[in-house]
């Protein structure tokens, strides 16, 4: 150490001294100064661009007396600083992110609830300031204006929310609050040319007072109320059903009640009898199309067999756009044909009591050869037309 010696010490003390007598100009021209002697390479880290001052700041001068020195700090980095900050900054990180005009990737993507994958392409597009950069070791990182980001937020006003902002305030999964938008709230829209769905800012506003004016009893409710948390796991038959609920509750022409102190729509709690009598209006109209998971289910085969099924043309089904994805599904009655049809070696295998590989044996040295299957395609079963086995039993019950 060589800080007591008489050249060291002058400048260190004279230029703590021009410091403290300018401040806080003084402070904020010495971080400008270590940060141009960082360089470049150094942007990207702040212990590599303040180096010994940042490491001082934190472990020589971490008392409480020197709070106030920190505090300068932080709010310098917040306003100035445009390179990366990660949590690993555990000092810096929870105070300066919510300040930063440049901030992570990861923390942009979460305030809009979209990936970063997503918010890159918003970058390219030009809707966004997104910039990236690779630090002197090769890592990659990317920064994101928050000014851009609120512009992008608020269509230059502040009439709308984004859909995670909106289903977090309710206390909904996004995806859940995004299913009911149509019956809901028809006026949420889409922030072009973007994904990224927004909702009025007052239809929030409308239905988180309404949850405040709900009573709070003051003993706890009994069995016969249930939270809408509690329908949407376990009770609930469909989208419209929930919609339903939650318009009934909008509309007040149903019973509702909060616990505690929460204002989240998911912990409102309904009468279950007045929940069912609003559901009973809303059951939707038998259908003649099933999924592929439920003629799964209907034939007792695993899910990879029913497609393995469809692609070999035994069972033809067809895509339907049902909301905005698309998916296979089967008519009934292509089912009903299936199964009067074709037969499976693991039913005849029960039905004469024996293995399937010993029933395709026996049925392969008479003749008989399945038409789907190991051996024939992809299909993990065996399958028979039922007509070539009525034959062979129609054979064997002659000859005997």
């Amino acid at each position: 150490m060589t800080s007591d010696s008489i050249n060291v010490s002058w400048s260190v003390t004279t230029l703590a001294a021009e410091v403290i007598a300018s401040w806080p100009i003084g402070f904020v021209r010495l971080l400008e100064q270590l940060k141009s002697a960082g360089g470049t390479k150094s942007a990207g880290s702040l212990q590599r661009t303040f180096q010994g001052f940042y490491q001082a700041l934190y472990v020589v001068f971490r008392g409480p007396e020197f709070l106030w020195l920190r505090r300068a700090f932080e709010d310098y980095v917040a306003e100035h600083w445009n390179g990366s900050i990660g949590r690993r900054n555990r000092r810096l990180y929870d105070r300066v992110i919510a300040k930063m005009e440049w901030i992570p990737t990861t923390v942009a993507a979460q305030q809009l609830g979209v990936s970063v994958a997503a918010l890159h392409r918003l970058g390219s597009q030009g809707q966004i300031d997104l910039h990236r950069y690779e630090t002197s070791i090769g890592r990659q990182f990317s920064k994101v204006s928050r000014t851009s980001l609120k512009e992008l937020i608020a269509g230059g006003s502040l009439t709308a929310i984004t859909l995670l902002e909106a289903a977090k305030s309710l206390g909904l999964k996004r995806q859940r609050l995004q299913s009911l938008l149509p019956m809901i709230c028809p006026e949420a829209f889409k922030l072009k040319p973007t994904n990224i769905w927004m909702l009025p800012r007052t239809w929030l506003v409308e239905i988180l007072s309404i949850i405040q004016q709900l009573p709070k009893p003051e003993s706890e409710l009994d069995s016969q109320w249930v939270s809408l948390d509690w329908l949407l796991r376990y009770e609930a038959p469909c989208e419209l059903a929930i919609a339903a609920l939650i318009n009934a509750l909008r509309n007040g022409t149903v019973q509702a009640a909060r616990e505690k102190e929460t204002a989240y729509l998911s912990q409102v709690h309904f009468v279950r009898s007045e929940v069912q009598a609003i559901w009973s209006k809303q059951v939707p109209p038998p259908t003649t199309r099933i999924s592929l998971m439920e003629a799964a289910s209907r034939l007792r085969i695993k899910q990879e067999v029913v497609y393995a099924i469809t692609r070999s043309g035994l069972l033809e089904a067809k895509h339907m756009k049902i909301g905005r994805r698309k998916s296979l599904w089967l008519e009934l009655a292509e089912l009903d044909r299936f199964s009067s049809t074709y037969v499976f070696a693991r039913d005849l295998a029960d039905q004469f009591k024996t293995s399937s590989r010993a029933l395709a044996a026996k049925l392969r040295s008479l003749g008989i050869r399945p038409v789907a299957g190991p051996g024939v395609d992809t299909c993990r079963q065996l399958i028979f037309r039922t007509t070539d086995i009525g034959m062979v039993i129609h054979v064997r019950t002659d000859s005997s």
